[in-house]
């Protein structure tokens, strides 16, 4: 069976004979005559595609013009993007270098510098802080603060505190523990680390060591504290000279006048002997009080110690088991010095060695040569060591010091009264604690060429 579709969708059996085509118009078509193509279907269809075309070239323009705008956008954003990495490469180089200049601040600066963040964890620790503290900043960096030995002090101190309260602290003082000291004294302030919009991001304390400044204030205390007892000193020898003058002349006449076998003879010696005693410890202070300045003539060293050493042994014989040594190396050593005076620095420095040994011991006196260095003088070193219970630090530190003493009824002018002269000779007095035991005291003078 053969079926004929017209363009408009009507059928026709071409093998029927009940069926005949019709036009368009209404005719029918004979069986077994050819058909015509349609002229209106073939406009119909050229206009279908047409609009269709035309449809199409209206999309494919849009699209183009849609491209177009996104190549202006894609071109932008890149040229957008370029400018972003740039902007940012730059802020990163600025920012390294704000870094580095940051830490070479913080390596300069002479006050620690110790940055916590807002949970208390340390983040920052300079080398300052670390010379303060004797700690190192690996031992402390990402540690709470309130871990680190020695820097974590009352509530009411520290870092921790202007977290907590947003309180500053500003120039106040306390003490850290450090591996090296029980206790420092030091300085400190605090305050908030905020960002540009006030939002709080750590807290920042700066520590200044104050134990050089500690010491300066008390070295100064101590000046004018000598100072005031040496004008006080020198008036009250001054006055006490006069009246003894007249009791020591009193005490003469009487010994003068009375026979040997008078038993009041000895009272008299002993009236004396303290008068004598007294004039000694006026003599003493006013020449700790007093300026010094020796007119020395060359002298050979060791023959003046030999000599004085000959009368302390003398002096010395009931002393508890005391034995003096003797080192004096080879030839004479020529000083300029006042024999008088120089004899009696090294009396005051024996008799300190043998008081330090009440049980007895070994006293050892030792000269030594000491070289020209480049164009340093030759020197000479007297070394008077005993072997008693040595210094404490703090008998050490103040042992040179007016009106200083460890012992009992002594004015505590010895010492000052030595290194005044040791020092009137251009020579320098050193006292130290020996490693074995005891005391050496050191007396360097500057030695005279043959």
């Amino acid at each position: 069976m053969r079926i004929h579709v017209s363009p408009h969708g009507e059928t026709t059996n071409l093998d029927s004979d009940r069926s005949l085509p019709v036009s368009r118009k209404g005719k029918e078509i004979p069986m077994g005559t050819p058909s015509r193509p349609s002229t209106e279907s073939h406009d119909d269809t050229g206009d279908t595609i047409g609009f269709t075309l035309g449809q199409f070239r209206q999309s494919v323009t849009a699209l183009e013009e849609s491209c177009a705008i996104l190549e202006k956008r894609s071109s932008r954003l890149d040229w957008a993007l370029r400018d972003a990495n740039e902007d940012l490469r730059r802020s990163l180089r600025d920012r390294d270098r704000l870094a580095s200049r940051l830490d070479s601040i913080l390596r300069c600066l002479q006050v620690g510098v110790i940055a916590v963040d807002l949970d208390g964890i340390i983040i920052e620790f300079n080398e300052s802080a670390a010379e303060i503290s004797g700690r190192t900043r690996q031992e402390v960096i990402g540690r709470p603060y309130s871990e680190i030995v020695g820097l974590a002090g009352p509530t009411r101190q520290g870092p921790l505190f202007t977290l907590e309260t947003g309180t500053a602290i500003r120039n106040e003082e306390r003490t850290i523990g450090t591996p090296s000291s029980d206790r420092l004294p030091v300085g400190y302030s605090t305050s908030l680390i905020e960002s540009k919009e006030g939002w709080p991001l750590g807290a920042v304390e700066v520590l200044t060591d104050l134990s050089d400044t500690r010491a300066i204030t008390e070295e100064l205390s101590r000046v004018r504290t000598t100072a005031a007892l040496a004008d006080l000193a020198v008036e009250m020898a001054t006055q006490i000279r006069n009246p003894l003058s007249g009791v020591s002349g009193f005490s003469d006449l009487l010994l003068h006048d009375m026979q040997e076998d008078d038993p009041r003879r000895e009272l008299a010696k002993k009236i004396n002997q303290g008068v004598h005693a007294v004039e000694s410890v006026v003599t003493r202070l006013l020449d700790g009080t007093g300026d010094y300045t020796p007119s020395p003539r060359a002298e050979d060293l060791p023959r003046l110690i030999e000599k004085l050493l000959d009368r302390f042994e003398s002096s010395s014989r009931n002393e508890p088991s005391i034995r003096i040594h003797r080192d004096f190396g080879i030839g004479p050593l020529m000083v300029k010095m006042i024999p008088d005076q120089l004899s009696e620095a090294f009396r005051q420095l024996l008799l300190n060695g043998v008081e330090a040994m009440p049980n007895g011991g070994d006293l050892t006196v030792r000269i030594e040569r000491v070289p020209a260095d480049g164009n340093a003088r030759p020197m000479v070193n007297v070394l008077i060591s005993d072997v008693g219970m040595g210094m404490t630090d703090d008998v050490a530190g103040k042992a040179l010091s007016p009106f200083f003493t460890s012992k009992v009824n002594r004015p505590g002018l010895g010492l000052t009264t030595t290194e005044r002269i040791v020092t009137g000779h251009g020579g320098e007095l050193h006292l130290s604690r020996r490693a074995e035991g005891g005391t050496t005291a050191r007396v360097q003078l500057p030695r005279e060429l043959a």
